[in-house]
């Protein structure tokens, strides 16, 4: 029998790489620059979408974007990316009609760094550009995605800039020979950003006499049909302009919907426009915590359920700047609005330095059609000279028929203005021409902060400056009912830091996650992709259901092909003959997959050095292991056999002749014949030439 397997070894060692050696799983490499020529996996349907698991791949997806090939394409992310802050083109230019990313990316919860993007040279042939990890969404959609890096534009006067996405539009049409409508709009979801994103854009106004800069931290523009709903924005946004210019943690402006975001970050807006222009109810210098602008165009518009933790800066220009959006109000009527509903800032709002300025805890102007409901403001507002500045709102400023709301509202921290200054515990002042009508204010209160006893009283509310006089600490606490909050949103605190407020009981909005009774399953993933077992091994793979807190977070598990490999509901595999199929993990609506290889027998252990190998082979069937050390031209030095036993570890150790060359090993079964999955080892001992 020896002679039988010396004999087949010889032939063996005549052949130059029988069997590739496996490769070792590595981290992924930083990304070079390049453009892969295909993706990882996937067909880009919905069911099979595009994998992406390097930087190549991802430049992959912005050239198809800038080509106009994403119009329904799916894209999944299957593992965390870094750009090493490589310059980035943006997915979605937009430098022509048909540039833009029209598809569907899954971020699979996985994480994009070092992103670094730089719109004076990605679009140093225009002005107007749209920045951002994807630069013109249409129709598309983003979600569960983590951003950080840094996104800026420094030369143009029409940025439109956001951290994830810079610009975000929908669409409607009607099918009129069938009486339908449709409505298509782009989504980001579940995304994060952290860094910053930074706007510099001067020089003449043009294109009908102004230009806009638009900086978000999610996204710079919202456009109709379009939505960012359960992000965080924890990077600061600056935006410096001499044009019109809407600033915000979450968007720089919303025309749609902006719904469970947070943002932690420093917002900074600072403006040396000399004169008001005709846009946006004549304010220039726009900064929210979450939004610049909220705007209803033909539609309604609504920021709900948000936080701001960040400071809010305005300098320069004709301001309006709010803890949670700047300027609020409907451009057209109908049965629309312009909604702040159950939002929360907590950080500083400052305006200072203005042409004109309105500066508040929550909002700094609200005009007609505009409701404020279920709101809080329990960080410092402080406006400069001649400011209208209020806890919650800084100017009431109607100019049609629609209505104003403000409803259950409330102020916690301390208001100041400067010399003139309209200042109010709740509102900075009320344009004279609605003092009589078209306002509705109901339970509404202001805590008149320790040693400001006359702020509030000084605030212009005209006839109706008696309804929200600051209550002192006790009164405000009597007020701790609250009645008529949606207590989906909000829950009551008590024993409250006296550092935010000496009010002990008071609604503060709740964790988005603490608002819904069923937390759904949005991500699911394996601690391992692809496995090499051996017949009758076991492995026990684990899955992590996100969020850390979904309602039902039960894994079931199955196999492709219970032949090759099973899978029992434990996520204990056990190999079981050779070949290769698919073990899935689902949970809610989503699954995920690793792929199992099952080999007679496998190496699961390798030490080579100068003067020794070392290899440990585990087979499920049995049969000899050969190790041979080998001269350059192929001939035999030194051989260790060993049997096989099935289901067992075995280690072959050899030591290595001076002249050895490469090293091999042999797996055969018991008739000297190679097994399935034999491999050659390595080409060359270390050090030895």
């Amino acid at each position: 029998m020896k002679k039988a397997i010396c004999g087949v070894l010889l032939a063996l060692c005549l052949l130059a790489g029988l069997v590739p050696a496996p490769a070792l799983a590595a981290a992924a490499p930083v990304w070079d620059g390049s453009v892969a020529e295909d993706f990882a996996g996937g067909s880009g349907t919905e069911e099979d979408p595009y994998q992406i698991a390097d930087g190549a791949q991802l430049a992959l997806l912005a050239q198809q974007a800038n080509d106009g090939d994403t119009d329904g394409v799916y894209y999944v992310l299957t593992r965390d990316i870094d750009l090493g802050g490589l310059p980035w083109t943006p997915i979605g230019t937009y430098q022509w009609a048909y540039c833009t990313f029209e598809g569907c990316f899954d971020g699979g919860f996985h994480r994009i760094t070092g992103l670094f993007v730089d719109a004076s040279v990605t679009y140093a042939d225009t002005d107007e550009v749209y920045a951002g990890l994807f630069g013109y969404v249409d129709c598309g959609m983003i979600r569960d995605l983590a951003v950080s890096g840094t996104v800026q534009s420094t030369r143009s006067a029409h940025p439109t800039v956001g951290g994830v996405a810079g610009n975000l539009v929908g669409e409607s049409y009607t099918i009129w020979n069938e009486s339908l409508t449709t409505v298509r709009g782009s989504v980001v979801s579940g995304c994060s950003f952290s860094g910053s994103v930074t706007v510099t854009a001067k020089g003449e106004d043009d294109r009908d006499g102004h230009a806009i800069a638009y900086a978000g931290g999610i996204a710079g523009f919202v456009g109709n049909k379009s939505a960012v709903m359960d992000c965080r924005n924890d990077g600061a946004v600056t935006c410096n302009s001499s044009h019109e210019s809407y600033t915000g943690g979450v968007a720089g402006l919303t025309r749609n919907l902006i719904s469970r975001c947070v943002n932690n970050g420093d917002v900074t807006s600072v403006s040396d426009r000399a004169q008001r222009s005709h846009i946006v109810q004549w304010d220039s210098n726009c900064a929210g915590g979450i939004a610049g602008v909220n705007v209803g165009i033909f539609q309604s518009a609504a920021i709900e359920a948000c936080m701001n933790t960040g400071s809010v800066t305005a300098r320069g220009g004709s301001i309006t700047v709010g803890g949670v959006a700047g300027t609020n109000y409907l451009d057209y009527g109908g049965n629309y609005n312009a909604a702040v509903r159950s939002c929360c800032s907590t950080g500083p709002v400052t305006g200072s330095g203005a042409l004109d300025a309105s500066v508040g805890g929550v909002a700094g102007s609200v005009s007609n059609g505009t409701q404020i409901l279920n709101c809080y403001s329990a960080g410092s507002v402080a406006g400069g000279d001649g400011a209208r500045t209020g806890g919650v709102v800084g100017l009431i400023n109607s100019y049609s028929s629609a209505g104003i709301t403000l409803e259950n509202c409330y102020a916690a921290g301390p208001v100041s203005g400067g010399e003139g200054a309209a200042a109010g515990g709740f509102l900075g002042a009320c344009s004279e021409y609605d003092k009589y009508s078209r306002i509705s204010l109901s339970g509404c209160f202001c805590l008149r902060a320790e040693g400001q006893e006359a702020v509030g009283d000084s605030g212009v509310w005209y006839d109706a400056l008696d309804v929200i006089k600051p209550l002192s600490a006790g009164d405000f606490g009597k007020k701790a009912s609250f009645g008529g909050w949606d207590w989906d949103v909000w829950k009551m605190a008590k024993d409250l830091d006296p550092g935010v407020s000496p009010v002990t009981a008071r609604p503060v909005l709740k964790d988005p996650d603490e608002s819904a009774t069923e937390v759904p399953v949005r991500g699911i993933s394996l601690d391992e992709r692809a496995l090499t077992l051996a017949v009758g091994e076991k492995v026990t793979l684990t899955a992590t259901v996100l969020p850390e807190d979904a309602s039902d977070k039960t894994v079931l598990w199955g196999s492709s092909d219970e032949a090759v490999v099973t899978a029992d509901q434990s996520g204990v595999v056990t190999a079981v003959a050779a070949g290769t199929a698919r073990i899935a993990a689902a949970a809610g609506d989503r699954g995920a997959a690793c792929t199992v290889t099952v080999v007679p027998a496998r190496i699961t252990a390798i030490s080579l050095t100068e003067e020794k190998a070392e290899v440990s082979v585990l087979s499920g069937t049995g049969g000899t292991a050969v190790l041979a050390a080998c001269h350059w031209y192929d001939r035999c030095l030194a051989v260790k056999v060993l049997p096989l036993e099935a289901g067992k570890e075995t280690v072959l150790s050899l030591d290595l002749p001076e002249q050895t060359g490469p090293v091999r090993l042999f797996l055969l079964d018991s008739g000297g014949a190679p097994l399935t999955g034999a491999v050659e080892l390595h080409e060359e001992i270390p050090g030895r030439r």
